[in-house]
C-alpha cells in the first residue's frame, strides 16, 4: 500500500486564502448595497459569510490536494469497495476543475492512483471520473501532460478504449483524456499512445458511435494529434484503419461540428507528415469526395474549409492519377466557391488558391486548360483585387495565375483579359518589396509581358513600370526584391520601342543605375539591370541621351571592369550597352577616358572569348 503524504498545517496559506475571500466578500457587499437588499442577494451574502468562515478553519489548497490524493490511495489500495473508489475519483475530479489545483494534485502524486483506477477490476463506474481528472491534470501544460504520461496514463487509457463499449461514458472520457495528454508540444505522449495501440482503439470508437458525437470528436482529435509532425506516427494511424473511420465522420457528421473539424485536421496531418504520404490509401477510402463535400458546404466553417483544402493539396502534389481523381470529384467548382464565398484574405481562400496553384504547377497543359475554363481565373483575380496585398492568399493567387498561363499564349491572354495586370500592380504598390506576395506578383506580371507586345502594353498601362521602378528605388541593390524588379524591367524592355519609352518615362534609368552601382558586378541583379539599360539605350537619340545623363556609363564600366567572376552575364551585357552608347559624344568621351579599365578587363578575362571580342570591338569604335 502506498503511504499517504504527511499532513502539515500551513497557516500562511490559510491566512492568504482568508484575505482573498474577505476582499471578495467586501466587494460583493458593496455591490449589494448599491442595488438594494433583496431575498436573493441576502442568500448570496450568507453564502459568502459561510465561505469566509470555512476558510478561517479549513485547510490550504495544497493540504486539500494531499487529502484528496490520500483518499484516492486508500480507496484504490484498501477494501472500501467500488462505491468508495467512485466517490474518491469524483471528489478528485471536482477538486481538479478549480484552476491551480491541477498542479497541486500532481505534486501530491494523484496521477498514480488515478491510473490504478483505470487498470483495476470492478471499478467501471469510477473510470469516467478518473479519466476526466487525468484530462484536467494534463490540460494547458506540456510539463503536466508529460507527468501524467510518465505515471502510465496513456496505455491505461488505451486499455479502457479497447474494453469499453464504443458509446459508453468510459470510452468517451478515455478518448477525451488521451486528446488532452497528446495535445502538447512534446512527442513523448503521442509516441506512447501509438506504441500502446491507440490508433486501432480510436478507429473502433469512431466506427461505433454517431459521427457527430462527443466521443467521435475526442477520438478524431486524438488521431489528429497522433498524426501531427511524424511520418511514422501518420503511417501507424493509416495502418490502424483510422482513415475510413475519419472519412465516415467527415461524410456523415454535421459540416459545422467540431468532430468534422478534427477529422479533417487528422486527414490533413496524415498527408502533411511526409513528402510521400499514403495518398492512395486516402483516395481509396473516399477522402477526396469527403473533403470536396466540406468545401461545397454552405455551413462549413472557414477554418474547416481551409483544412480540407490543405488536405486536398497534399493529394494534388501526388501523381497525375490522383490529381485527376480530385478533379473528377468536383474540386474545381468547390475551390472557386471557397474563393468567392469567403473573405478574400482568409486562411480558407489562401488554401484554396494554393490547391489551384498546385494543380497548375504540377498538372498537364490539358489540366491548365481545364482550370482556365472553370471560372478559376476570375476567382483568383478577385482575391488579388480584394485581399491584403501582403497576405498568403494573394501570394498563392498570383502563383496560380502564373502557373496557369504557362500552358499557352491563349491562356496568358485569358489571364490578361480577366484584368490580372491591374490586380497584380495593386499588389506591387501595397506589399513590402521583400514579401512573397510581391515576388509572386512580379513573376506573374513578367509571364504576361514576355512574348506579346499587346499583353506587355496592358501590363505597362496598368502601371507596372512605375510600380517596378518604385521597387528598385526602395530595395537594397543586393536584395531579391531588386533582382525581381530589374528582371521584370529587363523582360518588358525586350519588347517594342513603345514599351521601352514607357519604362524610360517612368524613371527607370536612375533606378537601374542605382542598382547596377550597388550590386555585386557578377550578380544576377547586375545582369538584369545592365540588360534593361542596354534595351533602353537602343532607340532614339533622346532616350540614349537620357540614359547617359542618368549616369549609366560609370555604372556599366564598373560592371565590365570590377569583380573576378569569369563568364559573367552582367559583364557581357554591360559591354554591349557601352558599345551601343558610343553614338553619343558625351558617352563616347566618358568611355574613352576609361579605356585603361576596359583593356585591363580584357586581360583579366582573356579566357572569355566573347567578352574579349566585345571589349575589342568597343575599343575599336572609340579609336
Amino acid at each position: 500500500m502506498l503511504p499517504s503524504p504527511p499532513f502539515t498545517p500551513n497557516p500562511l496559506s490559510r491566512f492568504g486564502n482568508l484575505l482573498s475571500l474577505c476582499s471578495c466578500f467586501c466587494s460583493c457587499f458593496c455591490i449589494l448595497l448599491v442595488h438594494l437588499a433583496c431575498a436573493s442577494c441576502l442568500c448570496i451574502l450568507l453564502v459568502l459569510i459561510s465561505t469566509v468562515c470555512l476558510a478561517m478553519g479549513g485547510p490550504s489548497a495544497e493540504e486539500a490536494a494531499r487529502r484528496v490524493t490520500a483518499r484516492l490511495r486508500r480507496a484504490v489500495e484498501g477494501e472500501e469497495g467500488a462505491l468508495e473508489v467512485e466517490d474518491a475519483c469524483l471528489a478528485a475530479e471536482e477538486f481538479a476543475l478549480v484552476v491551480g489545483n491541477e498542479e497541486r494534485l500532481l505534486a501530491a502524486g494523484a496521477a498514480v492512483p488515478l491510473v490504478g483506477v483505470l487498470v483495476g477490476v470492478g471499478w467501471d463506474a469510477a473510470v469516467p471520473h478518473a479519466a476526466g481528472t487525468l484530462c484536467c491534470l494534463a490540460t494547458g501544460s506540456d510539463a503536466r501532460a508529460e507527468a501524467v504520461d510518465e505515471a502510465g496514463a496513456v496505455p491505461a487509457l488505451v486499455r479502457v478504449l479497447e474494453r469499453a463499449e464504443a458509446g459508453s461514458e468510459a470510452a468517451e472520457c478515455a478518448a477525451m483524456a488521451l486528446a488532452c495528454i497528446t495535445d502538447g508540444a512534446s512527442d513523448a505522449p503521442r509516441e506512447a499512445a501509438v506504441e500502446a495501440g491507440a490508433g486501432t482503439a480510436l478507429a473502433r470508437i469512431l466506427l461505433g458511435v454517431r459521427p457527430g458525437s462527443t466521443a467521435a470528436l475526442h477520438a478524431a482529435s486524438t488521431l489528429r494529434n497522433l498524426a501531427h509532425g511524424s511520418e511514422a506516427r501518420a503511417e501507424a494511424v493509416v495502418r490502424a484503419g483510422a482513415v475510413p473511420a475519419l472519412v465516415r465522420v467527415v461524410l456523415e457528421a454535421e459540416r459545422g461540428s467540431a468532430a468534422t473539424e478534427h477529422a479533417v485536421g487528422a486527414l490533413n496531418n496524415v498527408l502533411a507528415a511526409s513528402e510521400a504520404p499514403p495518398r492512395e490509401a486516402l483516395v481509396q477510402a473516399g477522402a477526396v469526395a469527403a473533403l470536396v463535400g466540406v468545401l461545397r458546404g454552405e455551413d462549413s466553417a472557414a477554418e474547416v474549409a481551409a483544412l480540407a483544402a490543405l488536405a486536398l493539396f497534399g493529394i494534388v502534389k501526388g501523381p497525375d492519377g490522383q490529381r485527376e481523381a480530385v478533379v473528377q470529384a468536383g474540386a474545381l467548382p468547390a475551390l472557386v466557391h471557397v474563393l468567392q464565398g469567403t473573405h478574400p484574405g482568409s486562411h480558407a481562400a489562401s488554401s484554396a488558391a494554393l490547391v489551384l496553384a498546385g494543380f497548375a504547377e504540377r498538372g498537364s497543359d490539358a489540366l491548365r486548360e481545364t482550370l482556365a475554363h472553370a471560372e478559376v481565373v476570375p476567382a483568383l483575380v478577385h482575391v488579388l483585387r480584394e485581399a491584403d496585398p501582403e497576405s498568403d492568399a494573394v501570394a498563392n493567387a498570383a502563383l496560380a495565375l502564373h502557373e496557369i498561363g504557362r500552358a499557352s499564349d491563349a491562356l496568358l491572354d485569358a489571364v490578361s483579359e480577366a484584368g490580372a495586370a491591374a490586380a497584380l500592380v495593386r499588389v506591387l504598390l501595397g506589399a513590402d518589396p521583400g514579401s512573397d506576395a510581391c515576388a509572386q506578383a512580379v513573376d506573374a506580371l513578367c509571364a504576361l509581358a514576355v512574348g506579346s507586345d499587346a499583353r506587355a502594353e496592358a501590363v505597362v498601362k496598368a502601371g507596372a513600370a512605375a510600380a517596378l521602378v518604385r521597387m528598385l528605388h526602395d530595395a537594397d541593390p543586393r536584395s531579391d526584391a531588386a533582382e525581381l524588379a530589374a528582371w521584370a524591367l529587363h523582360g518588358i524592355t525586350d519588347g517594342s520601342d513603345v514599351l521601352r519609352e514607357s519604362v524610360a518615362q517612368a524613371g527607370a534609368v536612375p533606378a537601374l543605375v542605382r542598382v547596377l552601382q550597388g550590386a555585386d558586378p557578377g550578380s544576377d541583379v547586375a545582369e538584369h539591370a545592365a540588360g534593361a539599360i542596354h534595351n533602353l539605350a537602343s532607340g532614339p537619340d533622346a532616350r540614349t541621351d537620357a540614359v547617359v545623363q542618368g549616369g549609366a556609363v560609370p555604372a556599366l564600366l564598373r560592371a565590365v571592369g570590377e569583380g573576378t567572376e569569369a563568364g559573367s552575364g552582367a559583364r557581357m551585357i554591360a559591354a554591349k550597352a557601352l558599345r551601343d552608347l558610343t553614338g553619343s559624344s558625351e558617352a563616347a568621351s566618358a568611355i574613352r577616358d576609361a579605356a585603361v579599365t576596359l583593356r585591363a578587363a580584357r586581360e583579366t578575362f582573356g579566357g572569355d572569348a566573347d567578352l574579349v571580342h566585345e571589349i575589342t570591338d568597343l575599343l575599336n569604335r572609340l579609336s
